[in-house]
């Protein structure tokens, strides 16, 4: 999907946990989860969207962690 207008721009990443459950088939669970605002990121000049993980989820150079929690069930 293309932006095509000015807007605040978020993304939900997760970290899963998987197990084998007792039918032996997989279970997930959320382990952890991150908002993180757009909008500062910095990008590499493509046509298509593109960063990496370390400026993504570092903070530092580009996108702020709005929310970052851990998960206990």
């Amino acid at each position: 999907m293309k932006v095509t207008s000015d807007a605040v721009h978020f993304l939900l990443s997760f970290e899963m946990d998987s197990k084998i459950d007792s039918d032996g088939g997989n279970e997930f669970k959320c382990k952890r989860f991150k908002i993180i605002s757009l909008e500062t990121l910095s990008l590499d000049v493509k046509y298509e969207f593109n960063s990496d993980n370390k400026r993504l989820y570092s903070g530092i150079d580009g996108a702020p962690i709005l929310i970052e929690e851990d998960i206990t069930l």
